[in-house]
């Protein structure tokens, strides 16, 4: 048990406990005597040794500090400043000190790649989107036992700083519910149409899987809601489209199905502290003194990760045109709602004061991959087509070991393995439309990068057009 563990600890720390008290004594003294530099000196000991103390085991010391009656509020602040040093992630753990968090380590490939949707049914697309947070993250681990009442999320063995997948469908479904009820409350009722209601319902219900409360006999919680907001006829509307589509019949209770959007968790490499200090609301005093709430600093980057994967099923089940209309809409709809969520409405705790929320711009380049092919890259040369095996891959002999093309030094070297009659400037000319063309004509996988929520909706909005204009080709 932890409560164990931190009880024989506490032993071994007696000498240097002691040792930040008696530092503490002599800044006490030396203030009194108004001796600047013999304070100055001993203030610098008494950091030395709670850094010291810290370093052995942070979270007794802390406790030492937090609950002990005979010190001065000065030994107390010391102490609990070096702890809070110790709330960082780290690369790995080190011998000669304790570490709590750990990077999740990349081997375990938690989260897919672009290259992944290859062997994904046709129309899924994979969203990667790097974020910069504007305002903290709060959540809520369920440990038992933990020095503040109110401890990140972390996951489970490396104790890494998270936001877990359920996390992220919760915050997403949210939001995106939020949006539609506002455009529809939005419209003078004349303008209203129940049909236009009960289709977006219906989209959700396809990304997010059925609706909580649809029960048999009684309707409650989400269900019930989202009745009372469209009306009787949105809802009439909206049950009738779920029931064909599965191919149920009208008297019989409605289906129970999982949605098409997967999520992946978002692992952080930093920690920090917020300070709330709730007020009596007549008085104006602090009730309960300032509260400590570990969260996920402002400033710190993490990267959202969402797959869509039509699986057919119902009328979409043979009707390859039906799945890229169902994935135009879900495309659109899920990058502006992935906007909305991240900069209005947030994710985690405490979203309706703020926390949570992320800029508008990214820290880098977000990817869009789709196994879609849209005709937006360019074929390549009959010249270049001797260099592609079967697979539209480049030969092995243009391939490094992690299976790259090669540079151009790298070909320069190859001697006699060249194939016959490249030269250097064709080779070149050769990785540069490979570099930009290459993985959309081998795969069938087209990508975009974006640099803001802004050019993400926009582009999720142009490829979804690409796939309208695709279906009604055909």
């Amino acid at each position: 048990m932890q409560y164990d563990y931190y009880a024989s600890r506490r032993t071994i720390l007696d000498e240097c406990l002691t040792a930040v008290t008696q530092a503490a004594e002599e800044v006490e003294a030396a203030r009194k005597n108004k001796d600047k530099t013999a304070r100055s000196q001993a203030a610098n000991k008494m950091k030395q040794k709670a850094e010291k103390v810290v370093k052995l085991e942070p979270h007794s010391a802390y406790l030492w500090a937090e609950f002990k009656k005979d010190v001065s509020s000065d030994t107390k602040n010391i102490v609990q400043e070096a702890w809070k040093k110790k709330l960082e992630v780290a690369e790995r753990i080190e011998d000669e000190e304790h570490q709590d968090f750990l990077k999740t380590p990349n081997e375990f490939n938690f989260i897919p790649i672009d290259e992944s949707i290859d062997s994904l049914p046709s129309s899924s697309f994979l969203l990667t989107i790097p974020f910069i947070l504007q305002k903290p993250y709060l959540s809520k681990d369920d440990r038992d036992f933990y020095l503040l009442d109110n401890p990140l999320r972390r996951e489970k063995v490396f104790k890494t700083p998270m936001v877990a997948a359920t996390s992220w469908k919760g915050a997403l479904r949210s939001a995106m519910l939020r949006e539609m009820v506002f455009w529809w409350r939005g419209q003078e009722e004349s303008q209203r149409k129940s049909e236009e209601f009960a289709e977006r319902r219906f989209l959700l219900a396809l990304l997010f899987g059925d609706e909580k409360g649809e029960e048999p006999v009684s309707l409650k919680g989400l269900a019930k809601y989202l009745d009372e907001v469209g009306g009787e006829e949105a809802a009439k509307v909206y049950r009738h489209k779920v029931r064909e589509y599965f191919d149920i019949e009208e008297d019989k209770s409605m289906p129970h199905f999982r949605g098409r959007l997967h999520f992946f968790p978002t692992f952080f490499d930093n920690v920090g502290l917020e300070v709330i200090n709730p007020h009596d609301r007549k008085t104006g005093v602090g009730a309960r003194g300032p509260i400590l709430m570990e969260c996920v600093p402002a400033g710190t980057t993490g990267e959202l990760t969402v797959l869509y994967v039509p699986f057919p099923f119902g009328p979409s089940a043979k009707d390859a045109g039906r799945i890229r209309e169902e994935t135009a809409d879900a495309l659109r709809t899920v990058a502006e709602g992935i906007r909305a969520m991240l900069t209005k409405y947030g994710f985690g705790a405490k979203t309706s004061s703020g926390f949570g929320t992320a800029e508008e711009r990214l820290p880098e380049k977000g990817v869009l991959a789709i196994n879609a092919t849209l005709g937006n890259y360019v074929a390549p040369k009959d010249k270049f087509l001797r260099l592609l095996d079967e697979r539209g891959r480049p030969s092995e002999v243009l391939l490094d070991k992690n299976g790259k093309l090669i540079s151009k030094t790298q070909f320069k070297k190859l001697g006699d393995k060249k194939p016959p009659d490249l030269t250097n400037a064709e080779f070149e000319e050769f990785k540069r439309w490979y570099e930009e063309h290459g993985q959309a004509y081998a795969s069938g996988i087209t990508t975009v990068e974006y640099n803001s929520l802004s050019e993400l909706v926009q582009k999720a909005g142009e490829i979804a057009d690409q796939l309208r204009r695709e279906e009604s080709d055909e």
